[in-house]
């Protein structure tokens, strides 16, 4: 992975992590990003079809909100996925992007003891999206100078910047 690759992967998730998230985003906007930043055509996950989203929620209705294998992060993804396909429609074109964002609510990125590292991103794409030697090779900098701030503070970290050179070498 390039240097590129990774910074372009790491600036769409800070674009999209916990603290701004995906209400406010239509289809055409996650879409512009992610073809900017990424350009991979995610895995086909039918996990996260409406169909099945709405039975994880009629199951969790009729066990009052207990349901063998899902925790309280799974159950926010599928109420927020629910939720976005109702508000914005056009939810298959971008299902999977949506759910490999709503993973990302589970790392930190700004403050805490548990930050995110870049490999951790890697390893969530390649799980969820495809080969991270796919992402965009020519890195895309219209980003908010704001998020850069961010961005460059969570790097200051030493564990963070040490997985960062790591991931760019392996």
């Amino acid at each position: 992975m390039t240097k590129s690759q990774l910074d372009n992967l790491i600036h769409f998730c800070f674009i999209f992590r916990l603290d701004i998230g995906i209400d406010g985003c239509s289809a055409d906007y996650i879409l512009e990003k992610w073809n900017k930043f990424i350009g991979v055509k995610p895995y086909s996950n039918d996990g996260v079809s409406v169909e099945y989203l709405e039975e994880d929620m009629r199951d969790l209705k009729k066990y009052n909100g207990c349901v063998v294998g899902m925790g309280r992060e799974d159950i926010h993804r599928v109420e927020s996925l629910l939720d976005w396909s109702k508000k914005w429609g056009d939810y298959d074109k971008v299902k999977e992007i949506l759910h490999f964002i709503l993973l990302l609510d589970s790392k930190e990125f700004i403050s805490g003891r548990n930050l995110a590292l870049p490999s951790e991103l890697v390893s969530l794409f390649e799980d969820w999206i495809g080969n991270p030697e796919e992402i965009n090779k020519e890195e895309y900098t219209h980003i908010h100078t704001n998020t850069i701030k961010d961005i460059n503070e969570w790097l200051e970290n030493t564990d963070i910047n040490r997985d960062y050179k790591l991931s760019i070498l392996v």
